[in-house]
């Protein structure tokens, strides 16, 4: 039985037939990192929550995040293909997931757990957004090692060829640094925000600011060959975004509002 270590670009470890692709790597990274930095801020906030309540906690999310993704894909991204055959949902060896899919079944999936065992939902909400940057980050890096999501084309001197003769923006390399940029960024404000009452105040924001920083990337990110530009020449991702975008101010501007 033979051993290899990166035999392709996206497969870090082979043994025999059995691979251990990049992407799903960066997934199970994801997961680890996800439970322990929601270890860390429960214990550093005193919150009185077990750590298999969280390991169950970031499970669910994580399941949930990626159905949401590759169903919102499906319907937003590939609708087409989903009507003439909707087995295709259940073809993720294909790719196919949307960011903005997995933040709301990621959502979806974290909120019902947090009301079935009455955790404090804004808490950690507050908490869980460092760890979902992070995750992204690995997501956008697993993306860049399979050649997928390219930028558009330029004449940059740092522009990557991911094998169609062009030479386009590492896009997938400008959103890995928005997303370490706001681990960074919500990270200091976990250090030094006090709660007042049940919060979520920060993942409200985080919402606002990750919808703006999605917006500005996409510049640079080739559209979806399938979909194309859209109204005013945006891309679907910033459409969504916009819509984003407005969803934190109107959760933001409720949540001041119940707090005041």
């Amino acid at each position: 039985m033979t051993i290899e270590f990166f035999p392709q670009p996206n497969i870090i470890l082979q043994i025999g037939s059995l691979s251990l692709y990049f992407y799903g790597a960066m997934y199970a990274l994801s997961g680890i990192s996800a439970y322990f930095l929601l270890k860390f801020w429960v214990q550093k906030k005193n919150l009185n929550i077990s750590s298999d309540a969280l390991l169950d906690l970031v499970f669910w999310t994580l399941l949930s995040g990626v159905l949401g993704g590759r169903i919102f894909y499906m319907l937003v991204y590939n609708f087409p293909v989903f009507i003439e055959n909707p087995f295709s949902l259940f073809s993720v060896w294909n790719g196919g997931m949307s960011i903005h899919g997995g933040l709301l079944g990621g959502s979806l999936g974290f909120i019902l757990y947090c009301l079935y065992k009455k955790f404090p939902l804004g808490k950690l909400a507050d908490i869980a957004v460092v760890a979902i940057v992070l995750g992204m980050a690995f997501g956008r890096l697993a993306n860049f090692v399979n050649g997928e999501l390219v930028g558009r084309i330029t004449d940059v001197s740092w522009g990557v060829d991911f094998g169609d003769g062009e030479n386009r923006h590492p896009s997938q390399l400008y959103a890995m640094g928005k997303d370490i940029l706001l681990f960074i960024i919500f990270s200091v404000v976990l250090f030094r925000y006090e709660w007042k009452q049940k919060s979520g105040i920060i993942f409200a924001s985080f919402l606002m600011m990750y919808a703006l920083f999605r917006f500005c990337v996409e510049f640079f990110r080739a559209p979806d060959p399938q979909i194309g530009f859209l109204i005013f020449h945006l891309t679907m991702g910033q459409l969504l975004s916009i819509a984003l975008f407005f969803i934190g101010c109107i959760v933001f501007l409720l949540l001041k509002r119940k707090t005041k």
